[in-house]
């Protein structure tokens, strides 16, 4: 396999992976209740499973862009959109 589809498969592993960050980081975070009366609102469990994968979310959409462009063509907001649409029907 060349480099060409390489990356262009790793971009869309990390922008699905990306997705799916995204879709359980800030929803969980309104949804996942405190430990304790003591704790604060940012305690680890809220840190663990709704802060980091949101920030991870923003990181790997970056990071398939980086590696779709090094493919050998720019992505485009239409390109995103028809693979994920295409990944979302299998």
């Amino acid at each position: 396999m060349t480099k060409e589809i390489w990356t262009k498969a790793l971009s869309i592993i990390s922008g699905a992976v990306a997705c799916l960050c995204f879709y359980i980081g800030p929803t969980t975070l309104p949804l996942l209740p405190p430990g304790n009366d003591e704790s604060s609102y940012w305690d680890r469990g809220r840190v663990v499973y709704g802060v980091l994968p949101t920030i991870l979310s923003v990181g790997l959409i970056v990071l398939a862009g980086w590696l779709w462009s090094r493919g050998g063509r720019h992505a485009s907001l239409g390109t995103y959109i028809r693979i994920y649409a295409m990944l979302l029907t299998l």
